[in-house]
């Protein structure tokens, strides 16, 4: 906690004096107390609400939202990292978008590796078709700056019982709602890689990746599309269970869906 005040408070000083930040923390783990040292809130309104029971973590964004009052949204998990110069960076970058990715890192205990490494990997963060053939190429929604009035209802009104892909669920939708979306080059986010992180739970992702899938396929105009991602899901299940001779009859099967797949294992990994 101590640590993101100091962040959020370092990031009010290189903001235009026309911003006001409000930083709102919901606790989703009512039997636990929040501390903090209270010296550390600076110049901007601080807020902390605790759900009554534990209700996941797409849910609690969505709660945050409900009481936030901003024109822009940055959702941060508490183990998340931001360079001071993060807000003033994003809200000069985003311009009439919707959205706006930066780059940064990835972290863990032994390495730290650039999240888009080259000019290629960058603007295929924005592409629709990336984003359903191949899946999620942002490691969080701390990477992204929104505008609030662009975040679809769908995703408010209808939410994951399942953790892992409610950051994938709002860019797709963000995708097929044709909203702008535009990349920051600067290194200016450091998602922290503990081991337990859901987004490293392989099949807690697919199911999850599933269960949005799944909702979204009854809306005709989203159904072309959808089909695509069930379809790659199959195709990285099966070519995770699948014996090293058989995968090249995996690839073939799912061939399109295999290009993509390697193309991205190449660019962003």
């Amino acid at each position: 906690m101590n640590s993101l005040l100091k962040m959020i408070s370092a990031n009010c000083k290189n903001l235009n004096e026309n911003y006001e930040v409000e930083y709102i923390i919901i606790n989703d783990s009512p039997d636990i107390n929040v501390q903090y040292d209270s010296d550390l809130v600076g110049d901007f309104k601080f807020y902390i609400y605790v759900n009554n029971i534990n209700i996941g973590i797409h849910k609690s964004k969505i709660a945050g939202l409900s009481y936030a009052k901003g024109e822009y949204i940055l959702f941060l998990d508490q183990d998340d990292k931001i360079e001071e110069t993060y807000l003033a960076s994003q809200i000069e970058c985003i311009g009439n978008h919707d959205l706006v990715i930066s780059n940064g890192y990835k972290e863990s205990v032994n390495k730290r590796k650039v999240i888009f490494k080259n000019t290629i990997s960058i603007h295929l963060a924005t592409n629709k078709s990336f984003a359903l053939y191949y899946g999620n190429m942002i490691v969080s929604l701390g990477q992204c700056l929104i505008k609030r009035s662009s975040i679809p209802e769908l995703w408010l009104r209808n939410t994951l019982t399942i953790n892992g892909s409610d950051d994938y669920y709002l860019l797709i939708l963000m995708h097929l709602n044709k909203r702008k979306f535009k990349i920051n080059p600067e290194k200016l986010y450091t998602h922290t890689l503990t081991g337990i992180n859901v987004s490293n739970d392989a099949d807690l992702l697919y199911n999850s990746v599933q269960e949005f899938s799944n909702y979204l396929i009854g809306y005709e105009k989203y159904k072309r599309s959808i089909k695509v991602m069930l379809r790659r899901i199959e195709f990285k299940k099966a070519l995770k269970t699948s014996k090293a001779h058989s995968k090249i009859f995996t690839i073939i099967h799912y061939f399109p869906y295999a290009i993509y797949y390697y193309a991205g294992k190449i660019l962003i990994k």
